[in-house]
């Protein structure tokens, strides 16, 4: 048995080697649709911040191939106990945060142009990266609580001298995001465990350059997020655990360009609101086997609109689509206590509600329809890591059916894993096996 985990370990190295990896979200995205409301897992700590102390002395190496042309995503990160009641953790990454308005790449200034636009060939004005994410979470007598604050933020900042002449200037274009979450988790009975979340996010961005009119191009207008969200596990056997969940979020992007610049002068506005809610059964007939089936359903509008600076308002559309229901399925085996087998697939019931406005005309249709999915993923567990994987099902790089290059000889086939995550838990009583 020894001998055959060590080789195992070795092909698993060897694969990851030339696929990506992802953590603990590789195992919640293998349960299906909404799953993070409704399996308990590290990875909750990112919607439900108060659930950090029931994952203590932990370390994560992240990976997702978010782009088959344009990279991977990659992060890590470590839960610390610093005593019985409190627990820290943060979260390095490469991610990137697009936030809308903030590009001015396509504007014509003199300055862009003087450079033929190569300061973009490293920097993306739209683009905040990743700076930190930090939680704490405390333990109390019948509750927890917990908190997380994330920033992102770029900035670029540049000087121009005419070699023969006066002319000079300079330029400075920076774009912020910064994001706070509460939690809290009443446990009022060993049946019964609930969870809740609040947060807010704000942006903020701008760009200025001397030696032309206006200096200050664009900036942020009512350009907030904020949510809510809760759920609760009431265990109804000792092998059926209900688990209703809820949550709903409200926000605005805005921003405005100066008056007097161009054609753009005037503000843009994209109000939003969306919620979901639903049900879900985990049923565990053993200790190996975890089943999961959950219905609900949720819904997303938006309506953005142009302000011109003498106060006329243009509605552009309203738009609202959701499902109405979705029903997932997902399941967990462990086929040997190193090995795990885990699949989901789900439907969701589509309908969508349109209004434009465009020239002189209001154009309104909907649409119906559903949208299916399944995943595919193998966990392994040996000593204390713990291997969680996505098998790569989508498109071209569809291992399952196209193999490996060597023998299929298709397109990108020789990606195996689409998520892999690396958990490793220290200071555990005894080694797991």
């Amino acid at each position: 048995m020894k001998s055959i985990q060590t080789v195992i370990l070795a092909l698993l190295m060897f694969l990851l080697c030339f696929s990506t990896l992802q953590a603990s979200e590789a195992r919640i995205n293998n349960f299906g649709y909404a799953s993070q409301f409704y399996i308990q897992d590290s990875y909750n700590v990112w919607a439900f911040p108060s659930t950090l102390v029931n994952y203590r002395d932990m370390v994560f190496v992240e990976s997702n191939r978010s782009d088959m042309y344009n990279g991977d995503l990659w992060s890590g990160g470590i839960h610390l106990a610093l005593s019985p009641t409190t627990v820290i953790g943060f979260y390095l990454s490469n991610q990137k945060k697009q936030i809308e308005g903030a590009d001015v790449g396509n504007m014509s200034l003199e300055f862009f142009n003087a450079f033929d636009g190569s300061m973009y060939e490293s920097f993306s004005p739209d683009m905040a990266d990743h700076q930190f994410d930090v939680f704490a979470a405390f333990k109390l007598n019948s509750a927890d609580l917990g908190f997380h604050i994330s920033r992102y933020s770029s900035s670029v900042d540049g000087t121009w001298n005419e070699i023969v002449g006066e002319e000079s200037g300079s330029f400075n274009h920076h774009a912020d995001e910064i994001s706070v979450e509460g939690g809290v988790t009443f446990r009022n009975s060993r049946k019964t465990r609930f969870d809740a979340t609040i947060f807010y996010e704000t942006t903020a961005f701008g760009t200025t350059v001397s030696g032309v009119s206006p200096s200050q191009i664009i900036f942020p207008e009512d350009y907030y997020t904020w949510g809510v969200g809760a759920r609760l596990f009431h265990i109804m056997s000792p092998k059926v655990v209900l688990a209703p969940f809820a949550a709903y979020s409200s926000g605005a992007i805005g921003y405005r360009y100066a008056e007097g610049y161009d054609d753009m002068s005037g503000s843009y506005h994209e109000r939003f609101t969306q919620y979901i809610a639903g049900v879900a059964v985990d049923l565990m007939p053993n200790k190996q086997n975890l089943i999961s089936v959950g219905l609900g359903i949720d819904n997303f509008s938006v309506s953005p609109e142009l302000t011109a600076n003498s106060g006329q308002v243009s509605v552009l559309a309203n738009i609202s689509h959701g499902a109405l229901p979705f029903v997932t399925v997902g399941l967990e085996s462990w086929i040997k206590k190193w090995l795990c087998a885990r699949f989901s697939f789900y439907e969701l019931i589509m309908s969508s509600s349109n209004e434009f406005t465009e020239d002189n005309y209001v154009i309104n249709y909907d649409l119906s329809g559903s949208t299916y999915a399944a995943n595919f993923g193998l966990a392994f567990k040996l000593g204390q890591f713990t291997i969680d994987t996505i098998i790569d099902t989508n498109g071209g790089a569809e291992f399952l059916h196209n193999g490996v290059y060597l023998i299929s000889g298709a397109e990108f086939s020789n990606v195996l894993f689409a998520q892999v995550s690396v958990t490793y838990a220290f200071n555990m009583k005894k080694p797991a096996e």
